[in-house]
């Protein structure tokens, strides 16, 4: 089932918990029902978004995985710290695979990284906060 933020619910039919790309009311709970302070947190991951993403582009391309490793992790931080879920989750699979020496699915998951982010831009948006 999905719900209003683009996520899905709790539980997929398989038992797994199903991520959203945004879980407002986590977001919400985090920062204390705030609307102010969860636009000015919203509004400074997406700053910095752009330069974690060119230095794991970076990193990738040059075949420096433990940088791409710091690189996602910190992504990975910053997109659970405002309840991007499917966003961190990405980032933790290309984490582990950057741990694991597997440059090409690190290469291979940029893409998709951004586009996590592109959709967690647009349910923050939907949701009324500020992007």
């Amino acid at each position: 089932m999905n719900n209003e933020n683009g996520g899905s619910s709790d539980t997929e039919a398989s038992g797994r918990v199903a991520f959203q790309v945004l879980n407002v009311a986590d977001l919400k709970d985090r920062l204390m029902d705030d609307v102010d302070l969860i636009n000015e947190v919203l509004i400074t991951f997406f700053a910095d978004f752009k330069r974690r993403l060119s230095e794991l582009n970076e990193s990738a391309l040059c075949g420096d995985l433990a940088r791409a490793s710091k690189a996602v992790h910190s992504i990975k931080g910053a997109s659970g710290n405002v309840s991007a879920e499917v966003l961190m989750n990405t980032a933790l699979q290309v984490e582990l695979a950057a741990k694991s020496g597997d440059l090409a699915t690190v290469n291979a998951s940029i893409d998709k990284i951004e586009s996590d982010f592109n959709d967690f831009r647009k349910a923050v948006l939907k949701a009324g906060f500020k992007a």
